[in-house]
């Protein structure tokens, strides 16, 4: 990693908020209601998709996919989301006073997630969130969700920024996976543990090349993923900006 970037793009489940609780009850609510066997995004990763993606991808798999059922398991959802947000989510330890100090010192941030337009709208207007970002990109607003680089070309795009100009904050293979695909830095955030901050190292248990799909590329090139604690999160990027 080169550091001087001039824009850091937050995820927002995991990243910018604690809401592995919320989703937990989301998931098992719909999962009763609708009957759903999830057992497909179980064995293949699938949460990390988006959810529209994770919900076609349960119907199809268990061949009741109709534009219907497609429509009222996402509605649900919605209503979940917003219903139990204020209860099951909350900002990470640290996250505000990060995004202020570092739109004070000019750097770009944009929100990129897998979250619907109406999930994240939600959540930036519960914690406030709104004027700190440069851009919020939601999978209602691209065609191919992560791990497709589309969500964080749009930011890009929004921002005025370059690739190399911006690290991805991410704390997911699909995620990093997209941000690398769209030619970034990124730093994936881990269960706070000894790890070094200057250390730029593949996911553990991927390869350089499932997490930095550029062809040939190792790990001490761009794009570049580097692991970080939850709680050095701030002090890395410090060092980086």
């Amino acid at each position: 990693m080169t550091g001087g970037y001039r824009g850091v793009f937050f995820d927002m489940d995991g990243v910018v908020l604690d809401s592995s609780c919320l989703w937990e009850h989301i998931i098992t609510a719909i999962k009763a209601e609708y009957s759903l066997d999830l057992s497909v995004l179980e064995a293949s990763g699938g949460f990390e998709l988006s959810t529209r993606e994770a919900i076609r991808a349960v119907l199809e798999d268990m061949g009741i996919f109709s534009p219907d059922l497609y429509a009222a398991i996402l509605s649900e959802t919605d209503i979940l989301y917003s219903r139990l947000f204020g209860r099951f989510a909350c900002l990470r330890e640290g996250m505000r006073s990060l995004l202020s100090s570092l739109a004070g010192k000019g750097v770009k941030t944009a929100l990129v997630s897998n979250s619907s337009g109406g999930q994240m709208r939600l959540a930036a207007g519960h914690f406030a969130l709104e004027g700190l970002f440069c851009a919020i990109v939601s999978s209602d607003d691209v065609v191919h969700g992560k791990p497709s680089p589309e969500p964080y070309l749009k930011a890009l795009s929004m921002s005025g920024l370059n690739a190399r100009e911006v690290v991805a904050v991410e704390d997911s293979v699909t995620g990093a996976r997209s941000a690398a695909a769209a030619g970034m830095d990124c730093i994936m955030i881990v269960p706070d543990a000894c790890h070094d901050c200057d250390a730029v190292l593949p996911v553990q248990g991927e390869s350089c090349d499932a997490v930095l799909p550029a062809q040939g590329e190792s790990c001490d090139v761009h794009p570049a993923l580097m692991k970080v604690p939850c709680g050095m999160l701030a002090e890395c990027l410090q060092r980086l900006l």
